[in-house]
């Protein structure tokens, strides 16, 4: 059995205060770097890794969309 750890913890409480909406992945940098317990900031990269687990895992989903001229991905819980 695997466990979560303290970054994917991080973005689940993320995304569920924000009581259904959609997050993107800057978002989730962004409050994961002011909550965690490493004091320095994280790589983007750590994080957009940790939503391609979380994804598939299939406990979130990902609607990509377009938006100025290149694609993005808004992450919400995977309720299917």
């Amino acid at each position: 059995m695997k466990l979560l750890n303290e970054y994917e913890l991080l973005t689940l409480k993320f995304i569920e205060d924000k009581k259904g909406d959609e997050v993107t992945a800057k978002e989730v940098w962004e409050y994961i770097n002011l909550n965690s317990s490493n004091d320095n900031a994280l790589p983007r990269s750590i994080i957009l890794n940790v939503m391609r687990r979380l994804t598939e895992s299939e406990i979130l989903k990902c609607e990509k969309r377009q938006h100025a001229g290149r694609y993005h991905c808004f992450y919400s819980f995977n309720t299917d």
